[in-house]
């Protein structure tokens, strides 16, 4: 950081542009070398995740939500992996943590609940939910065409699991082809984002 900090400097006094795409100046982040735009490129993906991990309710639609950003956070740790394995492996096991913690309390929350008809809506919800974000954390990554593949097996896996759900909470079937839409909505900003 001193070496960017030194070169914006001179650059200031030379009255030279300090704009941080045009330095020579490398950051070093667990092992691996970062020109400024590298760096930048980095910041953009960890706030995409941060977007993708930050939703707020409590629908399979999260759930299932929340294991496409543990997907994409192993796609997004794997892009650096070249530059260094242990920043690689530093990413992936910080984006998962943060998908872990926000489920974490999402289940803290339904297991809170009394146990009364709208409860148990709730838990059987959180339950398939859950089982949801299980199955979309198993994506297939190692490649656009294999991850495109394996999320329509996956989402027809998640459709009958709504099927299911729908079978004992009456009044959910509207709901079912919003759910996949947004999941759907999720996958293909991934997708888009990562093979950009």
């Amino acid at each position: 950081m001193k070496g960017v900090a030194r070169e914006i400097a001179e650059r200031s006094n030379n009255g030279e542009s300090t704009d941080l795409n045009l330095l020579t100046s490398t950051l070093t982040i667990k092992g691996a070398q970062f020109t400024m735009s590298e760096f930048k490129e980095l910041q953009a993906d960890l706030q995409f995740f941060a977007k993708l991990s930050s939703n707020d309710a409590t629908q399979q639609s999260t759930y299932a939500g929340l294991g496409l950003a543990k997907a994409a956070g192993d796609m997004i740790a794997d892009k650096y992996a070249d530059k260094s394995e242990e920043l690689s492996n530093a990413l992936k096991e910080s984006l998962n943590r943060t998908v872990d913690e926000f489920s974490a309390v999402l289940q803290k929350n339904v297991a809170g609940l009394p146990s009364q008809h709208l409860a148990t809506f709730y838990i059987k919800a959180a339950e398939t939910g859950l089982d949801a974000e299980k199955l979309f954390t198993g994506l297939d990554t190692s490649s656009k065409e294999a991850t495109q593949q394996s999320y329509q097996e996956m989402r027809t896996k998640f459709s009958a699991m709504l099927d299911d759900y729908a079978k004992n909470m009456s009044g959910f079937g509207d709901s079912k082809n919003a759910t996949l839409a947004s999941v759907d909505k999720q996958f293909n900003q991934i997708l888009d984002y990562i093979y950009a």
